[in-house]
């Protein structure tokens, strides 16, 4: 689901798996219960841990069990620093945590789940909202704010891949029965949609409205544009907008006489032409 091919070389597929063996809800790992989840045997899998230890991928605690090192950090920030996010959307972050006086995060589809990237929490509400450092962390998209909000921009067929056919629930309402309760996902889809586009008019509310004047502003204007036409029984000389023009039969209001209006291209001789669609009266 989340585009990685299948490992070439296993052995090596086999140590790395055992980084992923820790995880929030299990930090910390015995040699036992990491060759049973492997598949390996104790003596291989200490060799390995013995590699990962001195590396720095790995640290082993007092009483013989082991967490993850410090080295895995490095990579972190080197990654955090490449992935061109920060500067495009902290202030943003920040800026609607302070607005909403709520916490905001950012995240990326990873699969069926969300990988959490950043958070901004409202300074004015520090001392009652917890405080979450949350780069790293993976949720799934079914059961999360973030996911949720990810899935109501997705066309249906697109957001269905995000969703695993097994699914765990984590609180009373959580949805795990995609056939039976197909309706409330898209309800809560379409609620969080509805609340993704009132949270955009609360942060941006004015940029928006100073656009939709702009384009009002250009629709008037572009109503404005007028055509002088020339009665060709009686000479008299009527003005029309452009959607009787092109819409419409020409009635002379002078002499009731009605023509049409061809348009031709200009070949540059036109008497008094400056538009290469300039109507010809018939």
């Amino acid at each position: 689901m989340d585009g990685r091919a299948e490992p070439k070389v296993k052995s090596l597929a086999k140590a790395l798996n055992i980084l992923s063996c820790f995880t929030i809800q299990e930090p910390i790992l015995g040699v036992t219960e990491l060759a049973n989840r492997i598949g390996v045997t104790k003596s291989n899998i200490h060799n390995i841990l013995s590699t990962f230890t001195s590396m720095g991928y790995l640290q082993r605690l007092p009483d013989g069990r082991y967490t993850l090192g410090l080295k895995i950090l490095e990579y972190a920030f080197i990654i955090n620093q490449n992935l061109g996010y920060p500067n495009a959307v902290y202030d943003i972050l920040v800026e609607t945590a302070s607005r909403t006086g709520e916490i905001v995060y950012f995240g990326l589809p990873y699969g069926t789940n969300v990988l959490y990237l950043y958070v901004a929490h409202p300074a004015d509400r520090l001392g009652v909202l917890p405080y979450r450092d949350i780069l790293g962390e993976t949720a799934p998209f079914y059961c999360t704010g973030i996911g949720k909000a990810i899935l109501a921009h997705m066309p249906e067929e697109e957001w269905l891949s995000h969703i695993p056919e097994e699914r765990t629930k984590y609180q009373p309402n959580t949805v795990t029965d995609l056939d039976d309760d197909l309706d409330q996902v898209y309800d809560e889809l379409d609620a969080m949609d509805e609340d993704m586009d009132e949270l955009e008019e609360y942060v941006y509310g004015d940029d928006m409205d100073d656009e939709e004047e702009d384009d009002e502003d250009d629709g008037e204007l572009e109503a404005e544009v007028e055509y002088e036409l020339t009665c060709p029984n009686c000479g008299a000389v009527t003005v029309v907008d452009e959607d009787t023009l092109f819409n419409e039969k020409i009635s002379c209001p002078n002499c009731g006489a009605e023509f049409d209006i061809e348009f031709t291209e200009c070949d540059g001789e036109c008497d008094g032409c400056t538009d290469c669609d300039a109507p010809e009266e018939e």
